[in-house]
């Protein structure tokens, strides 16, 4: 006999089955054969589906009815599942880096799948700007296995821990959602922030006081905030001449921040001297590492200091006195000069008339004393002291 194998949801173009020929024999004596089919298994989620096998002739024996044949072909493959994968990558220094959510069925499907998809917070937000909101259906066309997803990340320089977001599914059509959601990584890849403090000047000013601001700076920004002992140390000026006020105290920069400012109070005189300096120096960081942790602070002289050896100054001694009752000497002069002088009355003395807290060695230098111009002033030195002399 001879057939005819067609098509029906069930195909040899979509690998449903295969026929090899176009007739069979019944032997003699026998009442039946079988047409030679093969059905090919797959995976794929799918009606079940049928094609036809038609008698076309015979020869010894008339066709009977009915001549066609349908064969159907049960599906025995589940509904597919689909899954979401993590992802994780640098988020780089700025602009946008792409993380890629593979979502995946489990087998095949003949049918349209279709789901939803959307970002949520985690530690990484859309506020802090750590990455840009992704939303949408995404469908997987007949016989797809796996679509994507990509989300962008923004880049800092934040100092931060590894911040993680979300993907999640929702609204599943043709599909079960088996893991609907994606954990997206974002690694931080800045190193602890490096502290450190700038010198700073000023003048000092002739009375009162003064604020000498010290900035403290962080190379890039931290998500927590950072933390650090600060303390004065002297040098030239020192707290005990009243050149400025000792501080220690704690320094705090902010989540985020990346300066700081340190204020030390700087006090006013009218003495003639050298511009002094003292230190600022931080310690016991925590949250930073330490890059350079000491500065300088000057007070700049502002006091004009004239030598009184030219036409324009005059000077004159007007008489030395003891006076028994301060312990001291009086010394009385005269001064003229267009600017502000200073003036040391050095002394030296013999061991037994060595004034109590004086230094030993038969020689001491008095305070400085300043002047305005055209004043007249006295001034005293210890008592049992030798050798008169006042120099400008």
């Amino acid at each position: 006999m001879s057939y005819t194998v067609a098509d029906g949801t069930a195909t040899i173009a979509d690998g449903d089955y295969t026929s090899s020929g176009s007739s069979v024999t019944i032997p003699a004596g026998s009442l039946s054969a079988n047409i030679p089919l093969a059905v090919l298994g797959d995976a794929k989620f799918e009606p079940d589906e049928t094609f036809q096998v038609t008698l076309t002739g015979s020869t010894g024996a008339p066709l009977g009815s009915p001549v066609t044949a349908t064969v159907t072909i049960a599906n025995d493959d589940p509904l597919p599942t689909v899954i979401v994968s993590d992802t994780s990558s640098l988020e780089g220094n700025s602009g946008a880096t792409m993380q890629t959510f593979r979502l995946t069925l489990s087998n095949p499907s003949s049918q349209l799948v279709g789901v939803s998809y959307a970002t949520h917070d985690g530690t990484a937000t859309l506020a802090d700007g750590d990455y840009q909101s992704a939303s949408g259906p995404i469908d997987f066309s007949p016989g797809t296995l796996s679509r994507s997803v990509s989300v962008s990340v923004n880049g800092d320089v934040v100092f931060e821990p590894d911040e993680t977001y979300t993907l999640d599914l929702s609204n599943p059509v043709n599909v079960t959602i088996a893991d609907g959601q994606g954990i997206g990584t974002i690694l931080n890849d800045d190193g602890v922030p490096a502290l450190s403090i700038a010198d700073a000047s000023a003048p000092e000013g002739n009375t009162g006081s003064a604020s000498l601001p010290f900035v403290v700076t962080l190379s890039h920004a931290s998500d927590q905030p950072v933390t650090a002992h600060v303390a004065t140390l002297d040098g030239t000026a020192t707290t005990a001449d009243a050149d400025y006020l000792a501080l220690s105290a704690s320094l705090t920069i902010p989540a985020f921040a990346t300066t700081d400012t340190v204020r030390v109070t700087v006090n006013g005189d009218l003495r003639c001297e050298p511009d002094e300096q003292f230190r600022v120096v931080l310690s016991s960081l925590v949250g930073a590492a330490a890059a350079d942790t000491e500065a300088t602070g000057a007070i700049l002289n502002d006091d004009e200091c004239t030598a009184v050896n030219g036409p324009a100054d005059e000077f004159a001694l007007a008489g030395i006195a003891p006076n028994p009752t301060a312990g001291a000497t009086r010394v009385e002069y005269s001064l003229r000069s267009e600017a502000r002088v200073r003036l040391t009355m050095p002394c030296s003395w013999t061991a037994s008339s060595r004034p109590a807290g004086t230094p030993s060695g038969g020689a001491r230098s008095d305070p400085m004393v300043s002047h305005q111009p055209g004043s007249t002033s006295r001034a005293s030195r210890p008592s049992g002291a030798s050798g008169p002399g006042v120099s400008p």
